[in-house]
Formats: C-alpha cells, structure tokens, sequence
C-alpha cells in the first residue's frame, strides 16, 4: 500500500515538475555587446505627426491609417521610464524617414511630395530627450521618392541636415540610409524600387558627405525586411541586403536589417499570425535562428558588424492585447538570450513608446509586460554571452564587465522545471530572481499606479532569494541568476 501511494505521488510530481540537465558555460565567447545592446525606436510618424498604427487597423504605404499627435518628450514620468533603460540607442526610423522633408526651420508645412516635416522645433525636441534621458540617437537619412528625380537621388537635404547638427552642436554618432530598402516597390510603386548597385553607389556618396561633416560617425544600411520562414522577402526581384554587401564589401560601415516573429491584424500579409499562442510555439521562438546565421554568413567574410535594426514582437503596430501580454514577454526576454548569441551588437525594439508593441503606453504613460524584463537584462550590464555546452534551449549564460557570472532561463512550458545548477555555478554563492505573470503584473501596476517614476519600484518588489545547486522555475516564468561575486569563470574574460 505504501509503494503504491509513493508511485501515485511520484507520478504526480512529475506532471507537473520536469528536471533537466543544465548547459554547462565555457569560455567561448558568443558575441562581445555594448552597453546599448538593448536599444528602442521611436517611429519619425510618431514625432513628426505622420499617419500611425494606434488608433487603426488600416495599413497604406507601410504605415498605420491614421494621423500620429506628435509625441511630447517633456513629460516627466516619460524622461524618467527612458533614463532608466540607459544607455540605448534611441532611433528615429520607420516608414516615415523615406518621406519626410528637411525643413529645420519654423516652418511646419508640408511640400508636394512628402507626408511630413521636420522642422527645427521637432528635431530639437527629439535630439534633447535622447540626449537628457542619457541615450544615444541615430537617424534614418530620406531617401524616398520626394528627394528624387527620375529616380536619381539629390544630396541637397544631407547637406543641410548634416549643417544643421553641426552648427547647433549636435553631435550624431549614427545614422541609416533608407528604411526596408527591399519594400520600397510597395511603398512608391515599381518606379520607386533602388536597385542594390544604385544603393551602393548611393550610400559611398552620403557615407562621404557624412565624414566630412562628421569624420567619426557611422553609417547603416540598408534596414531591409526580413520574414518568418522565408527570410530576406522580395529579395529575387526588389534589392537584397546580399548583394548590397557584394557592391560595399566593408566599405558597409554597419548591416542593418528588421525581423518581427509574427503579424498583426492590421498586415495585409499574415504568415505567422500573432496570438498569445503563437508568440511561445517552437516554431514561433525558433523562426530567427536560420535568418541570424543568414546574417552571419552575409557579414562575415568582410568583418561588417551587424544591427537588428528593427523588431518587436508583432509586425504592423503589434498586436491588441497579444503584444501587451505576459506571452509577449516570454518571447521577448528570450529573444533578447538568441540575439545575444548572433553577431549582432544592437538591437532595436520597436518601439519605446505607443500603440500595441510599445513597452510604455503612449496615452496613460503605463509600462508593459516588456519594459520589466528589459529593464531587468539591461540592469545587468551583460557584456560577454558565452557559449554553453549540453541542452542550452532557452539558457543564456553571461559575464558582466566587473567579472560578475549571470545566467538567465526562460520557462516557456506549462509545467514546472527543477534545474540542476551545479553544471554552470562555480564555488560562488549565487541569488536568483523568478518573474512569473503575477509577479511582473504586481511590478508593473504599482509602477502605473504612480504619477512618477523611481527604479526603486521595482527594486523594492523584487525578491532575491539566495539559491543552492538547484532551482525550481514555475510554469511560464523566467529567472536571472547572478553570482554574489566574481566568477572563476568570468575572471579570465574580463581582461580581453
């Protein structure tokens, strides 16, 4: 009778609880990534009052159907949210930049052939808060149609940007030429398309103009699309980010390209719909690897270093209730573990701010799911992903710059996980914390129930509870572990 009841509360405990056998670290480092490794976007629609997602289900020309109030960067809880995630590159980009005009100066219309206007006010508005948030700003260059004739691109309005920034002391690190290169057809029509060796021929005559403006900063390019299970789109017959790296070789100062895992609602195309289903199946989580060693292969032979200059969870504005849920979040912080893993040094979310696949709301200034678990891998201050030797799905092993070891695990399934630590830990005491829905919800609502905003809100509600060698994780949770001291096994790295 004892055996038998033993055997039904064993069977028991293993439904709902798994042990696996951990990874074990090495010193093979994956990627070496800046501070700014986790950066955001703030679409130009959004600061320029172009036409949005939020608020619209349409889409026209690769953009929402609807006109964006311009943002309000003056707001304190804003500044406050944004200081927090420093440093980040903070990125004026999206559809917009192809069809914006340069007017820096008090002047708010609109010329024939443009949607917006950048005029002084706005682009100081911009280049301020990046810079009074502690962050970094980059710029999509326009080189859109409304700066064309017969399809040859005029360098006028790079002339007078680059003089604006340089009389009003403005200094820019880093800019981008055209946004989705690859989708322009779709945008301006089969006319409108650049081909890959007129881009590259293009991108030397900016890159030039920009160093003698500005002779340390770099130029990025060219930001095409990249789908779910079918790679870089359009590829065979619009311009492939291969062939541009063919015509610039390393003259590319830096490859940028955007990837979202799954469509809105609001995407004419749907390949991978977004749900709260969808954004944790394996085939979901799994869509990026063959594209990132794509990207690889692409950039390795001539030393370009790469950017994922674009992505979130959900092409198109991000999905109604889906890209605002604890399922988003899951993707998300184990998104951020594969892409450190990639040659990529930055990556971009779209966007900090505004309609669904925001991590802050752009209407009541409450934070998502999203802004929590970047907050808490950016607070790390991960420099080095190590590589990890057995069963690494979803284990991402870290060593900060002060030799500090960090290791974050993402439980995507709906049962329990028990993870045998004496595979990575060495002779350090480590602490761990575990962010399932209700904790990140707790987080999140006193944060938004808030009229300002402290990084001690989150701080005081996060529990660090010392750990041994094994460590339960529940169902649909995540955990950062870090060791209380300096690692052995990060010791040897914090010298190179």
């Amino acid at each position: 009778m004892n055996c038998r009841i033993l055997i039904i509360c064993f069977f028991l405990y293993s439904c709902h609880t798994q042990q696996i056998k951990e990874p074990r670290p090495t010193s093979d480092i994956m990627n070496v990534m800046p501070n700014h490794f986790v950066s955001f976007a703030i679409d130009l629609a959004q600061i320029a009052g172009g036409k949005w997602w939020e608020g619209s289900s349409d889409f026209s020309m690769g953009r929402g159907g609807k006109n964006s109030n311009k943002l309000n960067f003056k707001r304190e809880k804003l500044v406050a949210l944004t200081s927090s995630l420093s440093p980040s590159i903070i990125r004026a980009g999206g559809s917009e930049a192809d069809s914006i005009y340069y007017g820096l100066d008090e002047d708010e219309s609109i010329p024939k052939g443009f949607q917006t206007t950048l005029s002084k006010r706005t682009w100081d508005d911009f280049y301020e808060f990046t810079r009074t948030t502690g962050n970094i700003p980059l710029f999509t260059l326009n080189i859109g149609p409304g700066y064309r004739k017969n399809n040859q691109l005029s360098f006028v309005h790079f002339h007078k940007f680059f003089s604006y920034l340089r009389t009003h002391q403005q200094d820019m690190r880093y800019f981008e030429l055209g946004n989705e290169l690859n989708a322009f057809f779709l945008n301006y029509g089969l006319s409108g398309q650049v081909s890959a060796k007129q881009y590259a021929g293009e991108y030397l005559k900016v890159k030039k103009i920009l160093k003698s403006y500005f002779p340390k900063s770099k130029l990025l390019g060219p930001a095409n699309a990249f789908w779910p299970f079918f790679g870089e789109v359009f590829s065979s017959f619009s311009t492939s980010s291969k062939d541009i790296v063919k015509y610039l070789k390393n003259h590319l100062d830096i490859l940028s390209w955007h990837f979202y895992p799954t469509q809105s609602h609001r995407c004419p195309v749907n390949v991978n719909r977004a749900s709260e289903y969808s954004m944790t199946h394996p085939t979901t989580i799994g869509a990026i690897d063959k594209i990132s060693e794509e990207v690889r292969e692409m950039t390795k032979r001539d030393g370009i270093e790469s950017w994922l200059g674009e992505t979130g969870p959900a092409q198109c504005g991000g999905e109604p209730s889906v890209s605002t849920s604890f399922s988003s979040s899951l993707w998300w912080i184990d998104f951020i573990g594969k892409i450190s893993q990639t040659n990529n040094k930055v990556m971009i979310r779209q966007t900090l701010i505004g309609s669904d696949y925001g991590i802050i709301d752009n209407e009541t200034l409450n934070v998502r799911h999203d802004f929590l678990s970047t907050y808490l891998f950016k607070s790390l201050r991960a420099r080095r992903s190590l590589n990890l030797v057995g069963d690494r799905d979803h284990v991402y092993s870290y060593c900060s710059k002060d030799g500090v070891h960090h290791l974050l695990i993402v439980n995507m399934k709906q049962k329990n996980v028990e993870y045998n630590l004496s595979y990575f830990m060495d002779n350090n005491s480590y602490n761990a914390i575990v962010i399932d829905e209700l904790t990140s919800k707790s987080i999140i609502d006193k944060i938004n129930k808030a009229n300002q905003f402290d990084t001690s809100m989150i701080e005081e509600d996060i529990t660090r509870m010392d750990i041994g060698k094994t460590l339960l994780i529940k169902k649909r949770a995540y955990a950062i572990l870090s060791s209380k001291n300096k690692s052995s096994i990060c010791s040897s790295l914090v010298a190179k």
